[in-house]
Parts: structure tokens; C-alpha cells; sequence
């Protein structure tokens, strides 16, 4: 019954976003409601883990935006990791550093040649095989971050 009841709400935040103006949002509710909505894509290879500090502020961000950030990296965390022997980890923390909120999303998975991390915010660009990915998840990912939110985006592999 737990589980339906976060499956709802989760639906109910993911579908009725509100608003396209900025407003204060709690980062780990986006990020938890984001992991129950696409539990499906990485429940059978990894897990999820949340470390975000207690004194995490809330955010002027457009919550549906957000939301749909993290939807893309959890999927393609999972992608990552699908092909692996033993279950993965996806880890998001949340913390303060020098006055910005700094989140950092970060999987198990075998990484990234640099020829890949160069193009891997370029519209259509994909590493998947024909009909698994469009190429727009990390795109619009980096639209919304860099763009929308005058954040920053950098990838580690």
C-alpha cells in the first residue's frame, strides 16, 4: 500500500507540474518523486541511494523541469548498467558549496570514452542501439540546467 501511495504521488507531482515560473522547491522531494516514476527502467539493475545534507535550502528552480532532469539521468544510469554482471548503484547528493546548490548524480556503470562525454549534450546524439534511445534525455538535460537555470553541468567518467 506504501508503495502505491508513492507511485501516486509521484504521478500526481510528475503530471500536474504547475507552473513554468521558478519557484522554491525541495531538490530531494523532486529527486525522490523522479526515482519512483522510472523505478521501472532501473529497478532489475541497480539501486538508489539519497545523501543530501540537512542543510539544503530550497531552490528557486521550475520544479517539472527538474523533475524531468533527473528522470533522464536515473534512465540512463540504468541503461549504463543494464549489461553488468552484479547490480549497480545510483547515487544522488545534494549539498551546499561556496553559496550554490550542488547536486551530483553519479552511477556504477563502466563510463564513458572521451569521444562520447565531448558529444554527450548534442541533440540526437546516442550511444544506444536503434529503437532504446532518442538522443534528447541529456540534451534537454543540459538545456534545462545550463539554459533555464544558469547552472552548470560537467560530466566524470
Amino acid at each position: 500500500i506504501s508503495r502505491i501511495g508513492e507511485i501516486v504521488s509521484a504521478m500526481k507531482d510528475f503530471s500536474h507540474p504547475g507552473t513554468k515560473a521558478k519557484g522554491l522547491t525541495d531538490i530531494e522531494k523532486v529527486a525522490r518523486s523522479s526515482a519512483a516514476m522510472s523505478r521501472n527502467s532501473w529497478k532489475e539493475h541497480a539501486d538508489i541511494v539519497f545523501d543530501f545534507a540537512d542543510d539544503m535550502p530550497m531552490v528557486p528552480v521550475v520544479a517539472s523541469e527538474l523533475s524531468q532532469v533527473f528522470l533522464n539521468m536515473f534512465v540512463n544510469s540504468a541503461h549504463a548498467m543494464e549489461r553488468q554482471a552484479e547490480r549497480g548503484t545510483i547515487t544522488v547528493r545534494g549539498r551546499l558549496a561556496n553559496g550554490r546548490c550542488e547536486i551530483d548524480v553519479e552511477d556504477t556503470g563502466a563510463g564513458m570514452p572521451q569521444d562520447v562525454i565531448d558529444r554527450i549534450f548534442d541533440p540526437f546524439y546516442t550511444t544506444k542501439e536503434v529503437g532504446k534511445g532518442t538522443g534528447q534525455g541529456l540534451a534537454i538535460t543540459h538545456d534545462v540546467i545550463v539554459k533555464r537555470h544558469a547552472g552548470t553541468l560537467e560530466v566524470v567518467s
